[in-house]
């Protein structure tokens, strides 16, 4: 696992956003956290847009972060370096895209977790490409679902303590739909080795993102009233089998996609360069071909 922190961004969001001037400290007890406690094969949620909201817990201050595969790194720096060189892109472009999609298959790149920016508090701050995909699913089903879809993609996937603890949300979530502003969230202590299951959270999360630890007794009974099954025994999978959530995880190829993309769309903040234009072309051009055969 590495951990990569847009720091300058992030400290001067947090004062812009929070009022807060202890933005290094702040920014420097959730680097430790995630450094102490955070597994080398962990990933902060299940989702397919493999973003994740990490809260610390005494300011509140609410950090996006994106996990990826460090993978497909040198197709990146092969088209940067010859970015004046279309001709030679164009040539190759086919031999990329095979490589582009045998590093797609590759069970054994490094999780990178990368920490971009600080949100708002609550659901001025969510994840976008969590709202939709939260959206699709509910406008494809037959049935409705009363649940906000903001309020999905606002929730937090992991709270720092002040004592550099760090605490991952599970699958349990509490709502009561006649009074949409608070929920309950589920949380295990996390560590180097993995979960530890001894230790469980409750915490109150409110429409403006205020997190309130929540004294409740939690006992091993849980497992059974709120149907968790903990796995016995030994879960090593051979050969180059890997989860779902490994699979569907970016890698750095489409990491660099999506912040060209992004900036493409929001020209306001920071226009690309002429080679980044160009650049962002045959990243675009890469994945959708890779795309058509992958998809048939």
């Amino acid at each position: 696992m590495r951990l990569e922190i847009n720091e300058d961004h992030i400290k001067c969001r947090i004062i812009e956003r929070y009022g807060n001037l202890e933005a290094d400290k702040i920014l420097k007890r959730i680097e430790d956290a995630i450094e102490n406690n955070v597994p080398d094969d962990w990933r902060f949620t299940e989702s397919p847009t493999a973003r994740f909201f990490i809260v610390d817990e005494e300011s509140g201050v609410k950090i996006l972060g994106l996990t990826y595969r460090d993978i497909n790194r040198d197709i990146v720096e092969e088209i940067q370096e010859n970015i004046e060189n279309t001709k030679y892109i164009f040539r190759n472009i086919d031999k990329l895209i095979d490589r582009y999609i045998e590093g797609l298959k590759n069970p054994n790149a490094k999780i990178v977790h990368n920490l971009r920016t600080a949100y708002h508090k609550g659901e001025q701050g969510t994840i976008g490409e969590e709202k939709e995909v939260f959206l699709s699913i509910r406008e494809s089903l037959p049935h409705t679902i009363a649940i906000q879809a903001k309020k999905i993609a606002a929730r937090p996937n992991a709270i720092v303590t002040k004592d550099e603890e760090i605490w991952v949300r599970q699958h349990l979530n509490w709502l009561d739909l006649s009074n949409p502003n608070k929920e309950y969230l589920f949380f295990e202590k996390l560590t180097k080795a993995g979960i530890d299951r001894r230790f469980r959270r409750v915490y109150s999360y409110d429409v403006k993102g205020n997190i309130k630890r929540i004294e409740v007794d939690i006992d091993c009974n849980i497992d059974k009233l709120c149907n968790i099954s903990i796995p016995k025994g030994d879960l090593s999978i051979p050969g180059k089998y890997r989860t779902e959530n490994y699979w569907t995880l970016p890698t750095y190829f489409d990491r660099r996609f999506i912040d060209l993309d992004y900036a493409e769309r929001h020209p306001e903040e920071e226009p690309l360069s002429p080679e980044e234009v160009i650049e962002l072309f045959f990243l675009k051009k890469i994945i959708e071909r890779a795309r058509e055969r992958l998809y048939r």
